[in-house]
């Protein structure tokens, strides 16, 4: 039984013993003189209407019954001073007690004092109505109301202490004005029949954190937002056992002014409808039970969501934000989001306008329906660094161009309806000033907005690309400075958007007149022209620009590029075009410095490595053109020795054959890979495949590219060639053998096919991974069970939800193990789950029936194919008490 039972208890009994008082005293009226009500004259009977007039006051003393004889109502303009104790309270009641609403109650208006300890008021219409007076309640029962057991207006001041409020036919506590002040706390709500407290929004503040609730008829606190100015003053909202519903009133909108700040304490729980914040929003705390703010049900887009306004802060930390629209939309405002969790909204999680600032971090976007992140402001700023975006309905992230900048470090994208950052380009320019763009695992894909997939860098503006970054598709016009700094692990990788890749598939990078540029360790493919020069002089190091429709490179105008350690080959039409008075530099022997002394390889293209139309003569000198035949290599040129006017190209000396070793490749010799470059042989559909092959270079020289060609019926896969990663953890030396892997998840079917292809700069690798082998094989039926993701979190109710997505149906064990990896509770056993997202709900009980403590935990799921082979998946889970 819990507290307030048993003083209910106390209670009753004490009015039973209060029966055998001395002769009772009537009371009606106005009472006009200070009075001291004691056990002598009780009970004191109000048989009319009763006022205690201003100035007055009126004592009353441990065990002293005050009984209404009707509907009548006892009215303070004066001062009421009530001394009960625990055992022997101070009594405001009826004839009836338990009838609801059998007198008028008590009344304080402005100007009227109470002060009530060890005292309980009975069935009133309202039991205490206090408008605009000043009252403290300290160890009080408020019983058996009609309507309210206190109900608060006006400018009120309100002390509650160590109270009960129960069996209330309404509210146990209604606060209808956003002007009182005062404090509840150490109280009790139990068998209300709605809410247990019902507040306006500006008097959230007054509840401390250690109230109590059990039995009411709403498990939730009203919160009215129907005041003109919701918040009118800085405050913190105490988290409490149950949550804010912010739906109560004749607004459903929770508005913080501007100068005004609001708090969520950790572990407040909000269910609203839209929060308009023009001032100041802090929500929770790192390290601490989660602010949650939600819908009112499991409904995407149930709610508006939040909306930060010019000149607004919004800083949340620990935060999950579920249902909405869009959770966060932010304009000209700035947002601080860390350690928090959006999901589950019916478009975007966050969506930025103007000039605002968003910094986020170490947060996760899940299962939003459009884009987990939407910056589309002009003038934004900010970071977002070490985010995971997953399962997004579109794009994880959708930034116009001149945004991108903010997507930093850290960041992991997984199971996106679309893996790539989507950005919006044709702003003309896109980067009017200087940024750098970070590597996210993904591709940034110039073709997602309708409105055009042409990038311009702006003259005077630097546009760099930190290693791994991947620019997919459109066109890239440079009229400012293009810094592309990959390295030979990480390149910078220019290519397509489209699937199948084709050749010819997107337009190129493009030099402006004057404009400047290093291209290092770059990989340029699929495109229409991979670069075109026109009167410009950016270099080229250690690049590899190939699959091209018409040339690799051309340069016009002016030109004078300088290309070094780079691969022009396997482009349908020219390697390189000259035209105009342009004048690159492939190779020059006879400067002093020997960072432009070739070394680049010319082979493969289809109608010619180097077409010369200018009228400058070309140096090419010290080149690999795939023989060291003069004659042959001058059959790959065209130039003045072909028709005059042209100037020639001075390719002697070339590289000679003997300077450089071919490399080979060999198996990785990997446990299940001894023999092959793939384990396992035969998965089921989605399951990971490993994919490995060890590349060896008696030079010493590290591979230009390493690919893995994956063919299903013959024909290249969606995606192929890979590019392939070095296997961390290993020693480098080149000389010995390194070796490659990359992990592939493929859908049903047993017509694969793979071969692994490489290249030094100056010869292709030959080997058995050179050739094409069978497989892997991918099963069907049964085997096509796979879980793509699972997530865990503790839900308002403190039970925990696991969220499941299958990408097929299948039979799945679920158990809860502690952070040592011992199994505490065991969810499920065989359940079978459909494809796509299953939820399952855990109590938090362990398996002997008591719940686990708080703490880490983690919960492990294991899907069942009928091949009999099992994939597990975990995910963290912090529960909290």
């Amino acid at each position: 039984m819990v507290r307030g039972s048993r003083q209910l208890l106390v209670v009753a009994a004490t009015l039973a013993l209060a029966l055998s008082a001395s002769a009772a005293t009537d009371i009606s009226g106005t009472i006009s003189s200070d009075a001291e009500w004691t056990l002598a004259g009780a009970p004191y009977r109000l048989v009319g209407n009763a006022t205690i007039a201003s100035g007055v006051t009126v004592t009353v003393r441990p065990g002293v019954e005050v009984i209404a004889q009707d509907n009548y109502q006892l009215t303070v303009q004066g001062k009421l001073r009530c001394f009960g104790l625990r055992y022997k309270p101070v009594v405001f009641k009826t004839t009836t007690p338990t009838t609801r609403g059998s007198w008028g109650g008590l009344y304080i208006p402005s100007g009227g004092v109470g002060w009530f300890a060890g005292t309980s008021f009975w069935a009133g219409t309202n039991c205490v109505t206090v408008d605009g007076g000043w009252a403290k309640f300290d160890t009080c029962w408020f019983l058996y109301a009609g309507q309210d057991g206190l109900y608060v207006l006006n400018e009120a001041t309100l002390l509650v202490e160590t109270a009960t409020f129960a069996h209330n036919q309404r509210r146990g506590l209604y606060i209808l004005t956003p002007d009182a002040v005062g404090s509840i706390s150490d109280c009790v709500f139990m068998n209300n029949g709605e809410y247990p407290i019902h507040v306006k929004a500006n008097c959230v503040g007054m509840l401390d954190d250690n109230l109590r609730f059990h039995g009411n008829g709403q498990d939730l606190i009203g919160v009215s937002c129907s005041a003109a100015n919701d918040i009118r003053r800085a405050q913190t909202w105490p988290a409490q056992p149950l949550s804010f519903d912010l739906l109560v009133g004749s607004s459903d909108v929770l508005e913080i002014p501007q100068g005004i700040r609001l708090t969520l304490a950790p572990g407040c729980k909000l269910i609203a409808d839209r929060i308009e914040v023009y001032g100041t929003l802090v929500s929770g705390a790192a390290g601490q039970p989660a602010v949650v703010i939600r819908g009112v049900n499991e409904t995407p887009g149930c709610w508006d969501g939040l909306f930060l306004h010019p000149d607004s802060v919004g800083q949340f930390t620990n935060t999950t934000i579920r249902l909405a629209e869009n959770a966060l939309t932010v304009d000209d405002a700035l947002l601080v989001f860390e350690d928090g969790l959006i999901r589950d909204c019916q478009y975007d999680g966050v969506l930025a306008y103007g000039d605002s600032r968003i910094n986020v971090s170490n947060s996760t976007f899940h299962s939003n329906g459009r884009n987990h992140l939407r910056l589309s402001g002009l003038l934004l700023s900010g970071d977002i660094s070490d985010c995971t975006f997953t399962t997004s309905g579109d794009y994880p992230v959708f930034a116009v161009a001149r945004n991108c900048f903010m997507l930093g470090t850290g960041n992991h994208y997984t199971t996106n309806m679309r893996q790539a950052v989507a950005v919006a380009c044709n702003r003309d320019p896109d980067l009017p000033s200087s940024q750098t763009w970070h590597s996210q695992g993904v591709p940034y894909d110039l073709t997602a907005d309708a409105g055009g997939a042409l990038l311009r860098v702006a003259w005077g503006a630097t546009w760099t690309l930190q290693p791994g970054v991947v620019i997919a598709g459109g066109s890239v016009d440079i009229e400012g400075t293009l810094q592309a700094q990959g390295t030979a692990l990480k390149p910078v990788v220019f290519t397509t958007a489209a699937q199948p890749a084709t050749n010819g598939s997107w337009d190129g990078i493009y030099f402006y007149p004057a404009s400047q540029g290093t291209l290092q360790h770059c990989l340029i493919k699929y495109a229409a022209t991979g670069v075109l020069i026109q009167s410009a002089s950016p270099r080229l190091d250690n690049c590899i620009i190939t699959d091209c429709s018409a040339h690799g490179l051309l340069v016009s105008g002016t030109g004078q590029p300088t290309i070094y350690h780079s691969q022009i080959t396997g482009n349908d039409g020219d390697g390189v075009r000259i035209t105009g008075q342009a004048r690159p530099n492939f190779g020059n022997l006879y400067t002093t410095g020997t960072d432009d002394d070739g070394y680049n390889n010319f082979t493969d293209n289809a109608v010619c490595d180097i077409r010369n139309e200018s009228s400058h003569n070309i140096r090419a000198q010290n080149n690999w053109w795939g023989t060291g035949d003069l004659d042959a290599i001058a059959t790959r040129i065209i130039d003045g020795a072909d028709s005059s006017g042209p100037g020639l190209v001075f390719y002697r000396p070339p590289i000679p054959v003997q300077s450089n070793s071919a490399p080979a490749l060999e198996w990785s010799g990997l446990a299940g890979s001894h023999d092959d470059g793939i384990s396992p042989d035969a998965v089921d559909p989605y399951e990971y495949v490993s994919c490995r092959v060890k590349y060896i270079d008696a030079d010493g020289d590290a591979p230009a590219y390493m690919r893995l060609h994956l063919l299903k019926g013959g024909s290249e896969f969606q995606g192929s060639p890979y590019d392939m990663e070095l296997l961390a953890g290993r020693p480098v030396d080149y000389t010995i053998g390194v070796i490659y892997h990359l992990g592939l998840r493929l859908p049903a079917g047993s017509d694969y096919s793979y071969y692994f292809a490489a290249s030094d700069g100056f010869q292709e690798a030959s080997g058995e991974p050179n050739t094409e082998h069978s497989g892997p094989t991918v099963g069907t039926g049964g085997a096509g069970v796979l879980i793509s993701s699972v997530t865990a979190l503790q839900a308002p109710a403190g039970n925990v939800e696991i969220r499941c997505r299958m990408l097929a149906a299948g039979y799945v064990d679920v158990e809860v193990l502690n952070i040592a990896g011992r199994a505490v509770a065991r969810i499920a056993t065989g359940r079978e789950l459909d494809s796509g997202e299953n939820v399952l709900l855990w109590n938090t009980r362990g398996d002997s029936g008591t719940k686990v403590p708080a703490g880490r935990y983690l919960i492990r799921i294991s899907a069942h194919s009928n091949s009999g082979t099992c994939q597990q998946m975990i995910a963290p889970l912090i529960l909290h008490r």
